[in-house]
């Protein structure tokens, strides 16, 4: 385990500078003193007024408690301005966080509400697109876009398309936050989805072009090695073949 260094103090820190420099003045207060004790109080006058060596040191050392005063303040703030970021950024990731996890817990429910639908949206995508897209050809191109995609406007299928846009405006939102581990969170948000959702908004995305979709593809949902897990690699290759995504 790592022990972590202690910021050098600066000078004026030092518990042994105030003391040098009050005791600096008195010595040479003191040999001033010394200096002059054989002339008379005329000579000593006059050469005071000329000089003003004792008033000149004790405003000397005046103005050097204000130095370091200030100097103390100005560190005190900075650590207060240190502190305050901390907090500050505390804060705000624990804001972004309660953000998110109320807005996963919307979706969850959402989902729920629409379970049926997407169950007849995942019946359809079986008997019509899984099971007659082997040995697809450019001449049968219109009849398996037509097999999927006339079904969008059945009401089954608007309400999954709803279910989906309420997913990718949490992943804008992740997207968007200054937060640091954003993969973390992304993560989280994509573990929500069923392999049943996964299979239909993989469809969804790719031949029903929407501009809500577009967090999609900035994070790369359907990377290879996620999506290799529910698709045989020939169903990817002709998906991706004839998508409407530009």
């Amino acid at each position: 385990m790592s022990i972590e260094q202690e910021k050098p103090k600066a000078w004026y820190e030092n518990k042994h500078f105030l003391p040098v420099v009050i005791k600096g003045i008195v010595i040479l207060w003191l040999l001033n003193m010394i200096a002059f004790i054989n002339m008379d109080n005329t000579t000593r006058g006059t050469f005071g007024d000329m000089f003003g060596v004792v008033n000149s040191l004790f405003s000397g050392g005046a103005l050097a408690g204000i130095i370091y005063t200030i100097l103390l303040q100005q560190k005190e703030m900075s650590t207060q301005s240190a502190e305050f970021k901390k907090q500050s950024e505390l804060m705000d990731k624990q804001n972004f966080e309660t953000t998110l996890f109320n807005m996963l817990y919307s979706f969850e429910e959402t989902k729920r509400n629409f379970d049926g639908s997407m169950n007849n949206v995942m019946n359809t995508l079986i008997e019509e697109v899984l099971k007659k897209t082997e040995g697809v050809t450019d001449a049968d191109l219109d009849t398996f876009m037509d097999n999927f995609t006339r079904h969008f406007d059945i009401p089954s299928y608007q309400n999954s398309q709803y279910v989906f846009k309420q997913f990718c405006l949490i992943l804008n939102f992740i997207n968007s936050a200054k937060v640091e581990n954003k993969a973390v969170y992304f993560d989280i948000t994509r573990s929500k989805l069923y392999a049943r959702d996964i299979k239909i908004l993989f469809h969804f995305y790719h031949f029903y072009p929407a501009t809500y979709y577009a967090p999609i593809k900035d994070l790369n949902v359907f990377d290879d090695t996620f999506i290799n897990e529910y698709f045989f690699p020939s169903h990817i290759e002709l998906v991706k073949k004839y998508s409407l995504q530009k």
